[in-house]
C-alpha cells in the first residue's frame, strides 16, 4: 500500500503538469499567411485597426455555409476621403508569389453609400462590404462621417472563374 501511495504522489504532479502544458498548447485555428497580408493591407489602406473573428457565412451561389475569416473595422471620413474606392483598391496592392488578386463580379453590388465586391486569388476568396453611415439611407452624414467595412475570406474550391 505504501508503494502505491508513493507512486500516486509521485505521478500526480507529473499528470497535472502535463495537463496544464497541453491545455495551454491546444492548437487554435491559425489564420493562413495570405490572410495576414490582406489584413495588413486593409489596416493600412482603410486607416483602421482590424478586428479578426471566424464566422459561419452562407455563400449565395452554392448555398453552403463556410467558416469565414472576418476582418472588420470602422473609421471616420475625415481620415479617409473615399472608403468605397479604397476598399476595392486594396486588393490590387497585394501581390503574393506573383499571383495577383482578381475581381469576381458575381459578388458585386452597389447602393447609396455602400458597395460590396469579391476578389479571388488561386483558391482564395474574399468578399468585402464597405458602407458609410447615413441618416436617410441615401447620403452620407457629414456631421458623423463614419464608415464600416467587413472582409470575409476563405479558401475555396477552384472555380470556373476566368483568371
Amino acid at each position: 500500500m505504501k508503494k502505491l501511495t508513493r507512486f500516486f504522489l509521485f505521478m500526480l504532479p507529473i499528470v497535472v503538469m502535463q495537463f496544464l502544458y497541453f491545455a495551454t498548447k491546444t492548437p487554435k485555428t491559425a489564420a493562413p499567411t495570405w490572410l495576414n497580408e490582406v489584413a495588413e493591407q486593409a489596416e493600412e489602406s482603410l486607416n483602421s485597426p482590424i478586428e479578426r473573428s471566424v464566422i459561419p457565412l452562407e455563400d449565395p451561389f452554392d448555398g453552403q455555409t463556410y467558416q469565414m475569416y472576418r476582418l472588420s473595422g470602422s473609421g471616420f471620413l475625415e481620415n479617409l476621403a473615399n472608403p468605397l474606392e479604397v476598399g476595392r483598391d486594396l486588393f490590387y496592392r497585394i501581390n503574393i508569389d506573383d499571383y495577383p488578386w482578381q475581381e469576381d463580379n458575381d459578388y458585386a453590388a452597389d447602393g447609396h453609400g455602400s458597395t460590396s465586391f469579391a476578389f479571388r486569388r488561386l483558391n482564395q476568396l474574399c468578399i468585402t462590404g464597405v458602407w458609410i453611415n447615413s441618416s436617410d439611407g441615401f447620403e452620407p452624414q457629414q456631421d458623423n462621417g463614419e464608415y464600416f467595412f467587413t472582409i470575409d475570406c476563405r479558401e475555396s474550391e477552384p472555380s470556373s472563374f476566368e483568371r
